[in-house]
């Protein structure tokens, strides 16, 4: 849920081409694919659930993902469906709500290094998220103090107002116009969010599910290769 509210603008330095920037979680700042899939096989395994086909590794659900990305779906509905599993999710969304949170993930190489490095710029941060408040906040530890207060919207906050409503939330509270905002995500789902709330979207292809052939928007390959962008 989202905690507290920031108020008021604050100008960012010149040479900062935006000055806030909300990133998606899962795919963007934590290496999770790994951990989810792996996550699912022994859930699935436990409580004698077939898959349609076998959960696949992370780069067979990358090009799965790609190709069947739903994004009029919840996002946990559209993962497991992409990993094989349709009517048979309820009881796998349940341990995950239950479990997951507790299993470590990592983050991926630079992303802690680059949200201290913003915030050492001047920029305010923020997240948008399909995942749980106090799964994330577990994960980045004491790195979660170096978002804007009121800047997290997860699951569990505002359930069924999606994304570019969170996104709108945080423009408020920022006090810009949405050109001065940046929302970096990996899936399609995220680049309609930004498209909708009427601000700039950076694509990485080191996420789930998209890539470089797949976008028509700016891409980037590596979290340290973000700052360059932000920051011009």
């Amino acid at each position: 849920m989202k905690e507290g509210r920031s108020g008021g603008s604050r100008a960012a330095p010149s040479h900062v081409r935006y000055p806030v920037v909300v990133f998606d979680y899962d795919g963007v700042l934590a290496d999770s694919l790994g951990p989810h899939l792996d996550f699912l096989r022994e859930v699935a395994c436990d409580l004698g659930i077939e898959p349609r086909v076998p959960v696949p590794d992370a780069d067979a659900f990358k090009r799965r993902w790609v190709d069947t990305q739903n994004p009029d779906a919840l996002p946990l509905e559209d993962f497991m469906h992409a990993a094989g599993f349709m009517e048979e999710a309820e009881p796998l969304f349940e341990r995950y709500v239950d479990e997951f949170g507790d299993r470590p993930v990592p983050l991926f190489e630079g992303a802690l290094d680059l949200l201290e490095g913003l915030r050492e710029e001047g920029v305010r941060l923020g997240i948008v998220t399909a995942n749980h408040t106090a799964v994330v906040r577990t994960q980045l530890g004491p790195h979660f103090d170096l978002l804007e207060p009121g800047w997290f919207y997860g699951a569990d906050s505002g359930p069924g107002q999606g994304k570019a409503w969170a996104i709108e939330e945080i423009l408020v509270a920022a006090g810009i116009a949405p050109t001065d905002m940046l929302f970096v995500g990996d899936q399609w789902s995220d680049a309609i969010a930004a498209r909708d709330a009427g601000v700039d979207f950076l694509a990485v292809s080191y996420g789930w599910g998209l890539d470089a052939g797949h976008v028509a928007h700016r891409v980037v390959h590596a979290a340290s290769e973000i700052r360059g962008v932000v920051v011009g």
